[in-house]
């Protein structure tokens, strides 16, 4: 029970949206303590289940089964991160936030670290709006 209580991931958003034309979907996704492939696995069920290919009262089952159950997986190609965020802070994964703007809003506390300088902040800036164009 102590290794799940540090394992448990939270959810605040998942929002889907079609974009460039339809041929593309967007998905925002807000949490914390992602696990390894936990994105690639709720992106490939979501999509087995608009599909057709797997029904949705089989991941209903999933998330209440006390076990692992292999559900499919998304394959990385075409998935990209777009930014990260430390808005809401949990003590358990320590204090950190992206930017100077992210360190002010969830008003980080002097143990915190921000990640990205000014120059890393337009690196990122810059790339976002060049894979968006």
């Amino acid at each position: 029970a102590e290794v799940l209580k540090h394992t448990q991931s939270t959810m605040w958003m998942c929002k889907v949206e079609p974009t460039l034309g339809g041929s593309f979907l967007r998905i925002r996704l807000r949490g914390q303590f992602f696990l390894y492939n936990q994105i690639r696995l709720m992106v490939g069920s979501a999509a087995a289940v608009a599909r057709g290919t797997l029904p949705e009262d089989l991941l209903d089952l999933a998330l209440e089964l006390p076990v692992e159950m292999h559900m499919p997986l998304a394959p990385p190609t075409g998935l990209f991160q777009r930014t990260s965020g430390f808005t809401m802070l949990d003590p358990r994964a320590g204090f950190a936030a992206m930017d100077s703007e992210q360190a002010s809003l969830c008003m980080l506390p002097d143990s915190g670290f921000v990640l990205l300088d000014d120059t890393g902040t337009a690196a990122a800036e810059s790339f976002t709006s060049r894979v968006e164009a």
